[in-house]
């Protein structure tokens, strides 16, 4: 990125802090928050963030806390009507519209494409997962020998800065997500996150979400892509859990 953009994005940033338009929460920090839209009934999560992110993990609790992601999902979650495969994804967002009041779908590198499709969005509320970038540089070399360490992370930077400029163009209400957060705090990321959803999750939503964000215990999606399994013993160990809300909650 050059100079001049480097510049131009810091005098974006200063004025939209300056307005109270970014505010940081305990566990995520949210950007451009907007009440009309927060109390809309129609809101659309498109997922995004750098490959080998997290983006799965922050996309299944999603799923997790009620909100429909798609059919056809794999073990990566992701909708593959919102892949680089297919050309017509306005097409795919006018009937999701027509489907679904609240929705959302995960790719990674969305980013791509957002721009093409964003005045077809309804409501757009931007859910960008952000994750070490040396953690991630060193995911995208093990599993693309067309890079080395060092590019990758690299690369992991350039699609950082590429997702954020992209947050602070749209002036959309959007919530960044660690993924190391999530990891080690996830009870306080799911309360941040079900708040930015508009949910009240029950407890069996919030057990699944958890057991979701593993790496190595992914399963593949269920049909729809939002339904938790019944609660098992894992569930049943954590039932005395403390849920951090900040804040009460609306069921969509």
């Amino acid at each position: 990125m050059s100079d001049f953009s480097c510049r131009a994005n810091e005098r974006l940033l200063a004025r939209y802090v300056m307005e109270n338009k970014l505010s940081k929460t305990g566990a995520t920090v949210r950007m451009f928050e907007d009440e009309d839209s927060r109390g809309s009934a129609a809101r659309t999560y498109p997922v995004f963030g750098c490959p080998r992110g997290g983006t799965t993990a922050v996309a299944r609790c999603v799923g997790a806390l009620g909100i429909f992601m798609g059919d056809d999902m794999g073990v990566n979650f992701e909708d593959p009507l919102f892949g680089a495969g297919n050309p017509k994804k306005r097409d795919t967002v006018k009937a999701r519209n027509k489907a679904h009041s609240v929705w959302g779908w995960k790719f990674p590198n969305a980013v791509n494409y957002l721009d093409a499709i964003a005045p077809a969005l309804r409501n757009p509320r931007y859910i960008c997962v952000t994750r070490d970038v040396t953690a991630n540089g060193l995911g995208i070399s093990a599993r693309d020998k067309n890079f080395d360490d060092v590019m990758a992370v690299e690369r992991s930077l350039q699609n950082t800065q590429r997702n954020f400029t992209f947050l602070l163009r749209q002036q959309r209400p959007s919530l960044l997500v660690s993924y190391e957060k999530l990891i080690m705090k996830p009870e306080e990321v799911l309360a941040d996150l079900s708040d930015f959803l508009g949910v009240s999750p029950s407890q069996e939503q919030l057990d699944f979400a958890l057991d979701g964000i593993t790496p190595g215990r992914y399963r593949p999606a269920h049909e729809k892509g939002n339904s938790p399994k019944p609660a098992g013993a894992g569930a049943a160990a954590r039932k005395d859990r403390s849920w951090p809300w900040k804040k009460a909650t609306r069921s969509t």
